[in-house]
C-alpha cells in the first residue's frame, strides 16, 4: 500500500515539475514568439507624425521636454527620459531647446516647432485638467548604491494626456525600462535585444545578490538610450559632415581613445591618472604604436601640458567648451566634443560627469573611468565602468 502511493506521489511530483517547466519557459523565453510582432523605431515616428498631423479637436497624447540650466550631459539624460516616455506611451513629443536645434534634426515632424499659446500642440498652453508635470521618485539617481526596490515601483502615468517633462538631473529612463511592465513596449520597438531582456526577467527569478539584478536591469535602459540617441537624436548633415571629416583628418588608421577631463571632479594631479589609463587600454588592444587620444576638457590648461609632452598623439576639438553657460560657441564645441568622444575606439570618463557617460550612450560601450577627486570606494585602477552601482561606479578592476 504504502509503495502505491508513493508511486502516486512520484507522477503528482514529475507532472507538477513539467507544469513549472514549461511556465518557465514560455515566461523567460515568450519573446521568440514576440519576434514577429516586432517593429521599429520608424513606427513610432509615424505615430508621432500622425498625431501632429491630426485635427486640432482630436485627442491627442503628447509629451513635453523642456530643458533648465543644467550641464550638456543632464539635458541629454533629460531629453532620453521624454523620449522613452513618448514611445512607451505612444505620444508625440515636442522639444523647446533651442540652442540643440542648430545641430540636430530628428526624424519627428515639427518636434521644435513652436505652437500658439491656444494650440494643444504649445508648451503655453494651459488646461490645469490636462497638464501633469512628471516627476520621478525613484531615490536611486547619482547614488553609488542602488536599491531595486526603488527601480520596479516607478510607472508612468498612462491616463495622462499631456505629460510636461523638465527634470533634466535624473536619468528617469533608467528607472523606466527597469519595470518588468514595461519590457514587451521597449521589444515591440526593437530598443533593447532580447537576450538582454531575458536576462533581466531570470535576474530578477534568480538567487543572485541584488547588485547582480540591478546590473542586468540597468543594461536595459543603457541600450534603450544607445538606441533612442542614434535613431531619433540625429546630426544635421552639414554638422555631421563636420564630425566625420574631423574623423577622416585625424582618426584614420588610428586607434583614438577619447578622454574626457571635468574640471569639478578632478585635479590637474590626477592627470597621470588618465594618462596611465589610456597606456593600460592602449597595451590590451595592441595599440600602442597607433593610438592618439582625443581631449575633451573644460580645463583651461590641460592641452598645452599634454601637447608639450606627447605631441601630434593628442587630439584637441574645435573652439571653446561650456556645460552649463552656453553661447554659440561653447554650444558648437560642447556638441562636437560630446559627438566625436562617441566616435573613439575606447572612452575614458572622469567619475561623477554625465557628459562622458552620454558619449558612451551614444557609442553603446561602457567606458573607463578614473574617479579623481571622487574617491568613493577608489583604489586608484583604471576601470571599465559596470552598471550595479550605477553608470559613475567603478567596476571590474584593471591592473597595468
Amino acid at each position: 500500500m504504502i509503495l502505491k502511493y508513493f508511486h502516486i506521489l512520484i507522477i503528482i511530483l514529475a507532472f507538477t515539475s513539467l507544469i513549472l517547466i514549461y511556465y518557465f519557459n514560455s515566461y523567460f523565453n515568450h519573446e521568440q514568439t514576440y519576434v514577429a510582432f516586432f517593429k521599429s523605431i520608424d513606427h513610432y515616428i509615424q505615430i508621432h507624425n500622425k498625431i501632429i498631423q491630426s485635427r486640432e479637436s482630436t485627442p491627442k497624447k503628447l509629451v513635453f521636454f523642456f530643458p533648465h540650466w543644467n550641464g550638456y550631459g543632464n539635458k541629454i539624460y533629460g531629453l532620453l527620459s521624454a523620449f522613452t516616455v513618448s514611445v512607451l506611451t505612444e505620444s508625440a513629443i515636442f522639444i523647446d531647446w533651442p540652442e540643440a536645434e542648430a545641430f540636430f534634426q530628428p526624424p519627428l515632424n515639427n518636434t521644435f516647432k513652436k505652437y500658439p499659446a491656444h494650440s494643444s500642440l504649445s508648451f503655453e498652453f494651459k488646461n490645469r485638467t490636462l497638464n501633469y508635470r512628471l516627476t520621478t521618485q525613484d531615490k536611486n539617481h547619482f547614488e553609488y548604491k542602488k536599491n531595486l526596490d526603488f527601480l520596479l515601483n516607478e510607472t508612468i502615468p498612462f491616463h495622462k494626456t499631456r505629460l510636461l517633462y523638465s527634470d533634466d538631473v535624473k536619468p528617469y529612463f533608467f528607472t523606466i525600462c527597469s519595470n518588468p511592465i514595461y519590457y514587451e513596449k521597449i521589444l515591440h520597438y526593437n530598443l533593447a535585444k532580447i537576450e538582454t531582456i531575458r536576462e533581466a526577467r531570470m535576474a530578477l527569478f534568480s538567487s543572485q545578490n541584488e547588485s547582480q539584478v540591478i546590473d542586468k536591469l540597468y543594461a536595459i535602459g543603457f541600450e534603450v538610450a544607445h538606441n533612442l540617441l542614434n535613431k531619433l537624436w540625429t546630426l544635421k548633415s552639414k554638422f555631421k559632415y563636420q564630425i566625420e571629416k574631423f574623423q577622416q583628418d585625424n582618426f584614420k588608421n588610428y586607434f583614438i581613445i577619447g578622454i574626457q577631463l571635468r574640471s569639478d571632479y578632478m585635479k590637474y594631479r590626477d592627470l597621470k591618472l588618465f594618462i596611465r589609463c589610456a597606456r593600460y587600454i592602449e597595451k590590451i588592444n595592441n595599440a600602442t604604436d597607433r593610438a592618439k587620444w582625443f581631449i575633451s576638457t573644460d580645463m583651461k590648461n590641460v592641452f598645452p601640458i599634454l601637447k608639450k609632452k606627447f605631441g601630434d598623439k593628442v587630439i584637441e576639438g574645435r573652439g571653446k567648451i561650456g556645460h552649463i553657460t552656453y553661447d554659440d560657441n561653447t554650444m558648437y564645441r560642447t556638441v562636437f566634443d560630446n559627438e566625436i568622444l562617441s566616435k573613439s575606439n575606447e572612452i575614458i570618463i572622469t567619475g561623477g560627469s554625465t557628459f562622458g557617460f552620454v558619449a558612451s550612450l551614444r557609442q553603446g560601450k561602457m567606458p573607463y573611468f578614473v574617479e579623481g577627486e571622487r574617491q568613493n570606494e577608489w583604489n586608484g585602477a583604471c576601470n571599465r565602468a559596470t552598471f550595479d552601482k550605477g553608470p559613475s561606479y567603478l567596476g571590474e578592476v584593471s591592473t597595468f
